[in-house]
Order: structure tokens, then C-alpha cells, then sequence
């Protein structure tokens, strides 16, 4: 059943795309009539030829459709009213970007533009007789300002997906786990005890699985801060196939190695199972006896969950058991050396 839901996962990871269509960004067209009604109400035409430009440019974004607008033409359309405005507009405008980029931006990314000594927004003599210092500076905002959107916008759909993806994965592993659990109840009990072992194999590795994806998702729900949107998007759009594999496989590797540890006793306590309850058995005889008694295979599950939802559970723990054995060892050889020195007589 594991091996069916990696063979699952590969085709959801490799299917072929179907063409998708354009759909129109709610936020980008509230702001864009905003915008529009803005490019309205401005005085006739001016005589300057730079301007006229302007105003063609800003004719041909407003007559794309609706579906077709994007992030894009946002923010040309709002860049070339800033270039067309004058130096009272500005100075009114400066406060009102310069918010909107305090609230988009991480706290040290603006708190290193004010240390760069912004041009002041009130509207004094040098702004008006030179407001392309104050017009330069709003813009470079801009731009940094729609990168953000245009990121944060990627992002969401990256992280949409991803979601997807793992509700898809959860209900086919739900389903495998169902799946045996009605086979072992509709076969009869010769029959079923021999699926057993399977059976204990089988959970183990799902909850690991589980535990995994879980994981992931959670890391995925959490926002990244200043320049970690260009590398999460980076890894979400190039490596999306490994960060699913990762899910699967490691969470299952780590429930079993787990399983095994608690097989060994090697972890030993109330919290944990006490799968080995004797040291005779085989380990097929393990593997049946693990999910025979309830409380003690309720807790391998939660552990299991554990190994694959906490991924340095397993390598801490085996690191400290590879430290000690190597400190003992080291005691050993040290003992031995001082008894086999040198006697006097």
C-alpha cells in the first residue's frame, strides 16, 4: 500500500498540465479603478509631448481587459500618474506610499530606508522648485512596493497548491489505512493473523507519512520575512517533486527506524510502547504483537506521527546514542590501557 501511494504521488507530481486560462485579480481591478478615476481627473491634456505619451500609454493599459491586467500594468498606470503629477501632489502622495510600503515591507527593510535620509514629503521651496529628488525616491518604492505584491501573490498560489496536493495524499493514505483495517476485519482470524505484520508495517509508515506532510504544511503556512519570498518561491516552483518526496519518504524511513528502536528497547519508559515484551520472539512474532495489545499500539502511532512530524526526532536521538556508545567505547580503551601498564614490583 506504501508503494501505491509513492506511485500516486508521482503521477499527481508529473501530470500533464491543462492549459489555464487567465483569471483576474480582484485587488488588482479594485485598485485600478481607484486609479482610473484618478487618470480622470486630471486637468486637459498637457501641451508637453512627454506627457501625451504618458497619457497614450496609460489609454492602451486601460483598454486591455479586465482578465488580462495583472500586477504588471498596476503598477506602470500608477507609476506614470506619479510621473505626471506635480510637486503639491507629491508632497501629498510621499506620506501615503511611504505607509503603504512600512506596512508591506519587513521591519528591516524599512527601518534601512529611513536610514538612508528620504527626501522630506513637505512641500517646501526645493521641492517645489526641484521635486524629481522627491519623484525618484516615491518610485523606487513603487517598485520595491508591486515586487512584494507580485511575490506575495506567487506565493499564495505556490502555497494553494501545495495544500491541495497534501489533502489530496492525506485521503489516499486515509483510505489505505481504512483499507486494511476492513481487510483484517472481513478476512477470517488464520488469515488475518498472518496479515498482521503488514498491517503494523503498514500504519507505522502511514502516520509517519502523515506526520510529514503535516509538518511541511505548517511551514508552508508560515510567512517568510524579507528576502525569503524569492528563495521559498525558488524551492515551491523548482523543487516542489523533491519537497513532496521528502514528506514521504522521510516520515515513513523515520516511523520505522523508530519502530525498530522501540522493537530493541532501546527507549524504554511509560511514554513509550513496550513492543519488545520478550526477547525470544521473532520478528515477524514483533510485528504481530505490536498491534495486538491497544494502548500500547495507540502509543507506536503517536510516536510514529512524532518521527515523521518532527524530522531531527529520530537523527537527535540516534546521534546521542552514537555519542554514547562512542564515550563507552572510549572508557573501555582508556581502562584497558591503564591495566595493562606497567606493575612495579
Amino acid at each position: 500500500m506504501a508503494i501505491l501511494a509513492f506511485l500516486i504521488l508521482i503521477l499527481v507530481s508529473y501530470r500533464r498540465k491543462k492549459p489555464k486560462t487567465e483569471q483576474p485579480l480582484p485587488e488588482v481591478n479594485a485598485y485600478f479603478e481607484h486609479l482610473e478615476a484618478e487618470y480622470e481627473a486630471l486637468p486637459s491634456p498637457d501641451v508637453d509631448p512627454q506627457h501625451r505619451h504618458y497619457r497614450e500609454v496609460i489609454d492602451e493599459i486601460i483598454s486591455k481587459k479586465k482578465s488580462a491586467r495583472n500586477w504588471d500594468d498596476l503598477f506602470k498606470f500608477e507609476l506614470l500618474l506619479l510621473q505626471m503629477a506635480s510637486a503639491e501632489k507629491l508632497s501629498r502622495k510621499a506620506w501615503l506610499i511611504r505607509s503603504r510600503f512600512s506596512t508591506a515591507a519587513s521591519a528591516p527593510d524599512y527601518s534601512n530606508y529611513l536610514d538612508s535620509k528620504p527626501p522630506g514629503p513637505s512641500l517646501t521651496p526645493d521641492v517645489i522648485k526641484n521635486p524629481e529628488l522627491l519623484r525618484e525616491d516615491l518610485k523606487v518604492l513603487l517598485q520595491q512596493l508591486y515586487w512584494i505584491y507580485a511575490t506575495r501573490t506567487a506565493w499564495e498560489e505556490k502555497r494553494n497548491w501545495f495544500t491541495k496536493i497534501f489533502f489530496f495524499m492525506y485521503l489516499v493514505l486515509a483510505g489505505f489505512g481504512l483499507g486494511t483495517v476492513l481487510l483484517l476485519i472481513v478476512l477470517n482470524p488464520p488469515a488475518a493473523d498472518r496479515w498482521h505484520p503488514v498491517f503494523t508495517l503498514t500504519a507505522v509508515a502511514l502516520m509517519g507519512v502523515i506526520g510529514g506532510f503535516v509538518s511541511m504544511l505548517q511551514r508552508l503556512q508560515r510567512v517568510p520575512s524579507g528576502g525569503g519570498w524569492v528563495s521559498n518561491l525558488l524551492e515551491m516552483e523548482h523543487g516542489r517533486n523533491s519537497i513532496l518526496y521528502q514528506s514521504l519518504i522521510s516520515g515513513a524511513v523515520f516511523a520505522t527506524i523508530l519502530f525498530m528502536i522501540f522493537a530493541a528497547g532501546l527507549a524504554k519508559g511509560d511514554l513509550f510502547p513496550n513492543v519488545a515484551k520478550s526477547s525470544d520472539c521473532s520478528f515477524l512474532s514483533l510485528l504481530r504483537n505490536a498491534s495486538a495489545d491497544g494502548v500500547q499500539f495507540s502509543k507506536l502511532l503517536v510516536w510514529s506521527f512524532i518521527a515523521g512530524f518532527a524530522e531531527r526526532f529520530v537523527p537527535d536521538f540516534l546521534d546521542r546514542f552514537i555519542a554514547k556508545a562512542q564515550a563507552g567505547e572510549g572508557k573501555k580503551v582508556t581502562g584497558n590501557q591503564h591495566h595493562s601498564g606497567p606493575q612495579q614490583g
